[in-house]
């Protein structure tokens, strides 16, 4: 036959270590708030999200030189519009990057803007 054993209360070190847990927690949350509320204010106070992105710590200079900077528009310009690229027949081409939220964490979103040579204007995420 089974007899059960009255439980023992948590023990101290247990509850320390859960306080401790707690907090780092808690700092954790805290940290993010701070940076979603620098990226919302330098969203609203700079053109550009770039800039917004490397004031919350989101992004580096060179990531968001890449990503958001002329160079890579240029060549990317440069590869579709060339004489031997995809879009050489069309009159007006156009590139923007930007990084959007997804699932936890970022995505870069690329969007092709041209227009044909009948005017008709077209955009491709």
């Amino acid at each position: 036959e089974l007899k059960s054993r009255p439980v023992a209360p948590p023990r101290q070190a247990n509850l320390d270590a859960g306080a401790k847990l707690l907090a780092r927690y808690a700092k954790a949350i805290q940290e993010k708030r701070d940076e979603l509320a620098d990226y919302e204010q330098a969203r609203a106070a700079y053109p550009a999200e770039a800039l917004a992105l490397l004031t919350a710590g989101w992004v580096d200079y060179e990531r968001a030189a890449c990503i958001y900077g002329p160079i890579r528009f240029m060549a990317c310009l440069e590869a579709l519009t060339g004489p031997d690229g995809p879009l050489a027949a069309w009159k007006r081409c156009e590139a923007r990057a930007s990084l959007v939220p997804f699932q936890g964490g970022q995505v870069l979103m690329l969007s092709l803007c041209y227009t044909v040579v009948n005017g008709m204007d077209n955009v491709i995420n």
